[in-house]
């Protein structure tokens, strides 16, 4: 049982990617890049040490990557404890605290009664994070 949680979480999370990937894809083919123009560089703030200042002067005085004004989509990954229960989304605490069935059922069924959500973070264990398949995925979709 145990075994089979685990098999459907890892394949919902691998095609929720692969679903993500593919909006922004095509998203991504109807944008239209423009070179951003260079920023002068900033003397603001001489005073602390390092190479940039709590400013905006500062802050857009900083290069950019050589590829980042070619890319044509990013990923930006997010993980939580409501991963563990891994069941529709993140605002799955939300959802069940709201009395949505779906979510209530679930909960009735996998966790024992009054479990809170600070009880799942000693389950968030990651045995199965797999940061090579993920690099993988990512290389595969085109992304940067």
């Amino acid at each position: 049982m145990l075994q089979d949680l685990q098999t459907y979480r890892m394949e919902l999370l691998t095609k929720t990617l692969f679903l993500c990937l593919a909006v922004l894809a095509i998203d991504a083919t109807k944008l239209k890049f423009e070179p951003k123009a260079k920023q002068p560089k900033s003397s603001a703030n001489k005073e602390q040490s390092g190479p940039y200042f709590p400013n905006w002067d500062s802050i857009d005085s900083r290069p950019l990557p050589e590829w980042y004004d070619e890319a044509k989509f990013g990923i930006f990954i997010h993980w939580g404890v409501y991963s563990v229960p891994a069941f529709q989304t993140e605002w799955f605490w939300r959802r069940w605290k709201d009395g949505i069935p779906s979510f209530v059922l679930f909960m009735a069924k996998n966790y024992p009664p009054r479990f809170q959500y600070p009880d799942f973070a000693p389950l968030f264990t990651a045995e199965m994070f797999d940061a090579n398949h993920f690099a993988d995925v990512l290389k595969a979709s085109g992304a940067q």
